[in-house]
């Protein structure tokens, strides 16, 4: 009876690591296809349009990296209704 208890619980383990080693795999594939494809892709078309997301580049003339915002000011009900 030991034994068949003893058994199962290696059984158990044992599909346990399978499935953790299956599931590490399949997420590192399937992660590293989303980043290839969705960040890799999108930046590639940025970059090539000349769209810079950060503006890293230290302005001489400045004297300061704070940059304002272009904002248009909107009506006031255009702000209650935005969804």
């Amino acid at each position: 009876m030991g034994s068949a208890r003893e058994f199962i619980a290696g059984l158990k383990e044992g599909f346990g690591a399978f499935g953790l080693s299956v599931a590490t795999v399949i997420n590192f594939a399937l992660l590293s296809f989303v980043y290839v494809f969705g960040i890799g892709l999108t930046s590639a078309a940025a970059r090539a349009k000349g769209k810079h997301f950060l503006d890293l580049r230290p302005r001489k003339e400045s004297a300061t990296y704070f940059v304002t915002a272009k904002m248009a000011k909107e009506r006031t009900e255009d702000y209650y209704r935005q969804f």
